[in-house]
């Protein structure tokens, strides 16, 4: 980003005050100060919009090393929650390159290209990545993957009540909690035990006078619940998540 001083064993980077008489001398330096504005304020922008980007926005070493391609960048990319960062063209190629492993398994998103990793792409991450690749951007527009993104991404059902629609074919998912699941594309149901995926464990269930209940992580008040999504809020106000007990976060 900035510039060091030019002895061979000195590694802080030349003052500031220097910087700017050297831009005023240097028609370069001046375009290149320009291009590191204009790349600050996009990764900046990228950030607030929810895009994990590792950087280091004042100093004067060299920019990190993506792990693909082995090059300096500004600045990379990286997946929450795994960590793993690359480049954005090494995240677009891979993207595309995952395209038809997506189509066979139903998924609106490709996991990660670490070894061994199967978490998939962040939301704000693919959504970055589907503006710098027009095979991906195609691919987010078809009507089944942009219905999937959306129930995968309800704020009010964690991805540990998922469970994938059984139909061949069917791109839907439903919400574990209730005794038989229903798909939102196709209105197929199920019984959770035939999906697959094991129903979470509750946590802390109690029974008072013939009544399941648990208590408010915050007040302890007793609480039935006869319906609705995982996602509770307490009379006391506290939200939290119904199976697990843990605080829900907006």
């Amino acid at each position: 980003m900035s510039m060091l001083c030019p002895y061979e064993t000195c590694e802080a980077a030349v003052d500031s005050v220097m910087w700017r008489f050297l831009h005023s001398q240097s028609e370069k330096l001046q375009a290149h100060q320009h291009e590191i504005m204009v790349q600050t304020d996009r990764f900046q922008k990228l950030a607030q919009r929810g895009v994990q980007v590792q950087w280091q926005p004042t100093s004067a070493q060299a920019g990190p090393v993506c792990t693909v391609c082995r090059e300096h960048h500004c600045a990379l990319l990286a997946n929450y929650p795994c960590g793993h960062g690359a480049c954005e063209s090494c995240w677009a190629t891979w993207g595309i390159c995952q395209i038809p492993r997506c189509e066979l398994g139903r998924q609106d998103v490709a996991h990660c290209f670490a070894p061994d990793c199967e978490v998939h792409l962040a939301v704000p991450l693919i959504e970055h990545l589907d503006t710098r690749s027009q095979e991906l951007l195609d691919f987010a527009s078809r009507p089944e993957v942009k219905q999937r993104r959306r129930l995968r991404g309800n704020p009010i059902c964690p991805a540990h009540l998922h469970q994938d629609c059984p139909r061949a074919g069917c791109w839907g998912l439903g919400y574990l909690g209730f005794e038989t699941v229903m798909c939102f594309i196709c209105e197929h149901q199920w019984s959770p035990e035939d999906g697959g995926v094991p129903m979470p464990q509750d946590a802390d269930v109690e029974e008072v006078m013939g009544v399941k209940v648990k208590k408010c992580p915050k007040c302890n008040e007793y609480i039935e619940k006869n319906g609705g999504c995982d996602h509770m809020t307490c009379s006391c106000a506290y939200q939290f998540w119904w199976s697990t007990l843990q605080p829900y976060r907006k």
